[in-house]
């Protein structure tokens, strides 16, 4: 848990244990809404961790938990969802990034066997699914058919912009939909493959909220994960790779159906994981006051008549924990990019030379005071 490597102490309300198969779970009593538990399973494995002949896997895997497992044959868990006043997709779903695959469901109630029905579930989804070969082939359809809905304007961009600000790691070949070819090859032995390799107990968070009772909470969920077996072989992380940007690089990407433009300068780079503290915290809020005070200096901008912008922001953050990037972005017209540019970089150039002023310190800190409070 980052909290074992920090000396900041957990929120007391979270309960945070850890099984003898390595199997961690966090629960918390909340008691709003009332009659709802929500229940996330975290698979510390996504995207990311597919091998080149994976590509795709990882996501064809969160699908296929659906089709048929130890306790649901095929075609039987939505209807159990339903029957217990679920719906599926608003109430049960699961997604997949680089680095995780989650699974969640939001129960309508917090008694034992309300409880009891959810964890069954997350349990199947954890080392239940069946994964048979006339499912896995009913279902590649609709992974291919989602792989074609995503190739928009939109996400070719993003896929575009991706490939240049990361180059030199992984991320830009491990888009999460992955390939074609090997959408179109996978069968249960590759599908089956990532599974027993990556859903591990020891790789596994489970996250439960809800108005139960935490004594019961804790049974339950021993009774349906301590059983997992851990693999023999242990499997090392990835390595993602790092960004290789030196000096200015400019890049651009045109395409007639996005009807609009964005104009940025941003900056990317490597980045060491840290353990949490109260340093990192400071530092933390630091960055999200400044933010804060450049967005505010966007924001007068875009009210100003002259302004060639329809929008405007900055943004800072990490990708993995391993590379830290920042970016002053707008939206503008295509005649006008040039414009938006020069009023992008005279904003940052002013950050940048001269800083922020007292009364705009003055005015976030109160802001960030009254939206804590």
């Amino acid at each position: 848990w980052p909290h074992e490597l920090s000396k900041l102490e957990p929120d007391p309300d979270i309960v945070f244990d850890r099984l003898e198969n390595g199997f961690r779970y966090a629960l918390m009593k909340n008691k709003y809404p009332e009659n709802r538990t929500a229940i996330y399973l975290n698979i510390n494995a996504g995207s990311l961790h597919e091998k080149e002949n994976e590509r795709g896997v990882a996501h064809f895997l969160e699908h296929m938990v659906f089709n048929g497992s130890t306790h649901f044959k095929a075609g039987e868990l939505i209807d159990y969802f339903q029957a217990i006043g679920m719906s599926f997709g608003a109430d049960t779903n699961g997604y997949t990034t680089y680095s995780d695959t989650v699974y969640k469901i939001i129960l309508p109630g917090s008694n034992k066997t309300m409880l009891g029905d959810g964890l069954l579930v997350m349990g199947d989804y954890a080392r239940g699914a069946t994964l048979e070969q006339t499912e896995i082939e009913r279902e590649r359809g609709v992974v291919l058919a989602e792989m074609n809905e995503r190739n928009n304007a939109s996400y070719r961009a993003s896929q575009a912009r991706t490939s240049f600000l990361y180059n030199g790691t992984l991320l830009p070949h491990r888009f999460a939909i992955g390939t074609q070819q090997v959408l179109k090859q996978a069968d249960r032995e590759r599908i089956k493959g990532f599974y027993d390799r990556w859903y591990r107990p020891d790789n596994m968070v489970l996250v439960m909220v809800g108005d139960f009772d935490l004594g019961d909470a804790r049974s339950l969920v021993e009774r349906q994960f301590a059983h997992l077996k851990t693999a023999n072989e242990l499997f090392d992380c990835p390595d993602y790779g790092g960004v290789n940007h030196t000096g200015i690089k400019s890049f651009h990407y045109s395409d007639p159906d996005l009807g609009y433009t964005t104009v940025s300068i941003g900056r990317v780079g490597n980045k060491q994981p840290v353990n949490d503290s109260f340093d990192y915290q400071v530092e933390t809020i630091q960055r999200y006051m400044a933010a804060r005070i450049i967005n505010f200096r966007l924001a007068e901008e875009l009210e100003s008549s002259s302004s060639f912008m329809s929008s405007a922001r900055y943004v800072f953050g990490s990708t993995l924990d391993r590379y830290q990037q920042s970016s002053i972005i707008s939206h503008t017209s295509r005649d006008h990019w040039q414009d938006a540019l020069k009023i992008l970089n005279r904003i940052l150039k002013q950050a940048l030379t001269y800083g922020f002023n007292d009364d705009e310190i003055s005015m976030i800190k109160n802001e960030l005071v009254s939206e804590l409070k």
